[in-house]
């Protein structure tokens, strides 16, 4: 099961990667207001073949902490309940746990892809994702590797394995090469 500190990691992986400081405008006490990248969440989801439900839910998002409360609720069960409202908490929890496991699985893929730019602004927080999924017990027991093959999600939602797995590839990038 992934922690709630690894829902917490994949959570500012996300913020940090999706939100950006909105141009010319500040707070009260000059900093910056951060606003979502909603539609470049939003087709990264479908992209990756999420639910529409969940790709739906990414454009209502509005603000920095939206994006990491959003991913945090997927531990709690809160962010589905409108689209599952007759299955138990359990269920909740479990299909949760499915989409915080692929929502890991995608942004350590998009890490290794994304231009150098635009790694730096979330590597710092993929790291951490990584490295609590080892201490949760999900990362396979060689080396840490991105995976160079193609994405997982190249059968449908409902055909993927469940469970997370960080492919090891004795041939591939190790991680801070790959960044």
């Amino acid at each position: 099961m992934i922690s709630r500190r690894t829902a917490l990691a994949i959570a500012e992986a996300y913020e940090s990667r999706f939100t950006r400081p909105a141009a010319g405008i500040h707070s009260q006490q000059h900093s910056p207001v951060w606003e979502v990248q909603y539609s470049e969440l939003y087709d990264f989801l479908y992209a990756n073949e999420y639910s529409s439900w969940f790709c739906n839910s990414a454009k209502r998002l509005r603000g920095r902490w939206a994006v990491r409360e959003w991913v945090m609720q997927l531990h709690t069960g809160e962010t589905k309940a409108d689209a599952t409202p007759n299955w138990s908490w359990e269920s909740q929890r479990q299909l949760g746990q499915r989409y915080l496991e692929d929502l890991s699985q995608d942004i350590i893929q998009t890490l290794y892809k994304d231009n150098i730019y635009t790694k730096k602004i979330y590597e710092e927080e993929v790291k951490r994702v990584i490295s609590n999924l080892e201490d949760d017990g999900r990362a396979a027991a060689c080396p840490l590797r991105l995976p160079t093959g193609p994405p997982h999600h190249s059968a449908p939602p409902c055909a993927r394995k469940t469970g997370f797995q960080l492919v090891c590839n004795p041939q591939g990038s190790d991680l801070a090469r790959a960044l």
